[in-house]
């Protein structure tokens, strides 16, 4: 337990009751440590991504956060979890808000400019550019600065050279 950020025994979970999507899974994470999860469409990534981030519950089994808070967890979904008629400015702010952090105009728009997005920071996301919006979602959730980063596909629609940044 000591040193782990994450701790996962023998869960369960079913949408519908009957097939299960994770059935006795188990899994520790340290702290410091990289997870990467590859697995065919269906296998249950996004479902553990969403049981670790609080937004379901197991069925069955024990998940132990042993995490400041649980504004310490950064989840970015694959959803992107943007408001489409708030600016790119105000999604960040609203992350760091969301977070208990003190938002700063600064560095707010220092991070923006540094993924390219600076001149589109008052432009709805609503008209950005699926890349745009990726590249968005990953500084909001990396900008509030987690002990534990969950990221569903957080490289699916953005450019080599968008990563590279």
């Amino acid at each position: 337990m000591e040193g782990n950020v994450l701790e996962i025994e023998n869960i369960q979970y079913s949408y519908d009751g009957k097939n299960m999507v994770l059935e006795d899974f188990s899994l520790k994470i340290k702290r410091g440590g990289i997870v990467a999860m590859l697995g065919h469409n269906g296998a249950g990534k996004t479902t553990l991504l969403r049981l670790i981030g609080k937004l379901i519950q197991p069925h069955k089994g024990d998940i132990q956060w042993n995490l400041i808070s649980d504004k310490k967890i950064g989840y970015m979904p694959e959803g992107l979890g943007l408001y489409p008629r708030l600016s790119g400015y105000e999604n960040m702010k609203l992350r760091f808000l969301s977070a208990n952090k003190k938002p700063d105009k600064e560095l707010m728009l220092s991070i923006l400019n540094k993924i390219e997005l600076g001149e589109h920071a008052k432009k709805l996301t609503g008209y950005y550019s699926t890349g745009m919006k990726r590249r968005l979602s990953l500084v909001c959730t990396l900008a509030t600065t987690p002990e534990l980063l969950l990221m569903d596909e957080p490289f699916l629609g953005i450019d080599p050279a968008s990563q590279k940044t």
